[in-house]
């Protein structure tokens, strides 16, 4: 994954950020290549938005020591892809902080949720996680760049087109999330 993400991620020093940022989107390698050392040769502004502020915090921490002469900022900002309130707020704070125009989402945050779980609004938890929130962020802040991270489980999902009211939950729901951000790739 870290080559894929990286030949994506040639930053210019513009804004950039990360979904799911405390998981394998910075941290694991594949070939040598990962997300830190973009960071680490181009100097980028990155804000993670992440639902759990302690991981959000050891992410930083790690990014900050695998990139020590980064004269590039890093932020950390609560957001909750799953929950469209939380997405809006989240693109609030970073418009009214001035930190547009965004140049890349990374979208790659993601969950398998069992038991099923509907957002307020009735949308399948997964699906939400995994699509729905980062749709959104495209629509609020429009990057120049937009980086869906997905799985192959795409091939055994069940709906075609994928479905936001997905009837079920574990890896069928989280089959049904990569074959929509496939879909939106």
């Amino acid at each position: 994954m870290g080559r894929a993400i990286r030949k994506h991620l040639q930053f210019d020093g513009s804004f950039s950020m990360c979904h799911g940022g405390t998981e394998n989107c910075w941290s694991y390698s594949t070939n040598d290549h990962t997300a830190a050392d973009a960071i680490q040769q181009s100097e980028p502004d990155v804000t993670l938005g992440c639902r759990n502020n302690a991981k959000a915090k050891a992410a930083e921490a790690a990014i900050r020591e695998a990139c020590p002469d980064s004269k590039g900022r890093l932020w950390t900002v609560n957001c909750d892809v799953s929950s469209l309130a939380s997405v809006r707020s989240f693109a609030s704070e970073i418009v009214s902080s001035n930190r547009i125009p965004v140049d890349v989402i990374v979208a790659n945050a993601g969950a398998v949720i069992s038991p099923r779980a509907e957002t307020p609004e009735g949308i399948e938890m997964t699906f939400a996680t995994c699509v729905l929130g980062h749709l959104l962020l495209l629509d609020l802040l429009k990057p120049q760049r937009m980086v869906w991270v997905t799985g192959d489980l795409y091939c055994i999902a069940s709906a075609t087109p994928a479905d936001p009211k997905y009837p079920g939950s574990g890896i069928g729901a989280y089959a049904n999330a990569c074959l929509g951000r496939l879909m939106l790739a």
